[in-house]
């Protein structure tokens, strides 16, 4: 890592113009970009595997449930396109940050209650906000960039979001399995096999008794209630970044 930072700000090409990250508004913007992505591919994760295996919705349901957030992430960037021409950046992605901070709220919510409607609810809030984020973004990142480095920044719009994807995969999978282990260990239940404690999945194919598989279903339940609470934390931080370094006129 050390010597690819070291050959990009030193090369006369590079292929990632580091030296743009320079700009705390510019690199916050990227930031929020990514962070898009990171929300959005970290609950994928979780969601639909809670849905069909803990909630037991069939795979038809789960997808109805998700189907509305998928549809209303188009309307929300379609509608951004309209409206950005009226309203600074920073409000905007103040308000999609907190759009997506009571998104993710309510998917804990809904994972707490095992109530699919605030599940659905909650994930097409989130989308809708980072439908608002996406446009925005790439607008602010390709326009604030001098005209010879406009490819140079939307390589870096490209990059933060690819890296937010697999931080999102990575990170808040981590924390959901972390917390699913702990708490099958505090019920009692260390010893289930170590299969069952990698995947929710396989713990429901390994015809364990009701009774274990109803506390299994719970441990997961944390798990995602703790993602969801670090994916709002996420969104919450990211709005104070915001509210810091983009100027109200950007």
């Amino acid at each position: 890592s050390i010597l690819l930072i070291r050959h990009l700000t030193r090369t006369t090409n590079p292929l990632i113009d580091i030296t743009l990250l320079r700009n705390p508004t510019f690199s916050t913007v990227v930031t929020v970009n990514g962070l898009s992505m990171f929300l959005y591919l970290g609950v994928l994760f979780y969601l639909s595997q809670y849905l069909q295996v803990v909630a037991g919705y069939s795979v038809s349901q789960s997808a109805l449930l998700m189907f509305p957030g998928l549809v209303i992430v188009v309307v929300s960037t379609l509608i951004t396109g309209r409206i950005m021409k009226n309203h600074s950046t920073k409000k905007l992605l103040l308000v999609a940050l907190a759009g997506a901070f009571s998104g993710c709220a309510l998917l804990g919510w809904g994972a707490h209650l095992e109530h699919g409607i605030i599940l659905a609810f909650g994930f097409a809030l989130l989308n809708f906000s980072l439908g608002i984020i996406d446009p925005i973004s790439n607008d602010y990142i390709l326009a604030s960039a001098p005209r010879d480095r406009a490819g140079a920044a939307a390589s870096l719009s490209e990059t933060g979001y690819e890296l937010g994807a697999a931080f999102g995969t990575a990170i808040l999978g981590s924390i959901l399995m972390a917390v699913y282990g702990m708490s099958l260990n505090r019920m009692g239940l260390d010893s289930l096999p170590q299969a069952a404690r990698e995947s929710i999945s396989v713990a429901h194919e390994l015809g364990l008794s009701p009774s274990i598989l109803e506390r299994v279903d719970v441990a997961f339940s944390h798990g995602v209630v703790a993602s969801s609470a670090a994916a709002a934390l996420a969104a919450a931080v990211m709005a104070g970044f915001v509210s810091r370094y983009v100027r109200e006129d950007s």
